[in-house]
């Protein structure tokens, strides 16, 4: 478990989607960086589930060029991480 939030996820059949998991931005400067994951995935059984989280960065105004040179990236960046979850109780 960690320590975000709740979130809102729908259901079809054995696949889920929990769009916009986590969400966010900051602002410095004129330069914003907005991000957001969403999670999707399906259950393998009643205890069981598979899926990945998808993360992406976008950054607008003046200060993305230095941005993208400091952490050797482009914008919007990705990142994409698979989980596996069982239930325990």
């Amino acid at each position: 478990l960690d320590d975000q939030p709740n979130f809102d996820c729908t259901l079809s059949g054995s696949n889920f989607s929990c769009p916009n998991r986590i969400a966010g931005s900051y602002e410095e400067s004129g330069t914003t960086l907005n991000w957001h994951v969403d999670t999707e995935g399906s259950f393998d059984g009643r205890e069981h589930a598979e899926g990945t989280q998808l993360g992406e960065i976008d950054c607008s105004g003046g200060g993305c060029q230095m941005l993208e040179q400091q952490f050797n990236t482009s914008f919007p960046c990705r990142l994409d991480v698979e989980f596996a979850a069982t239930f325990q109780g």
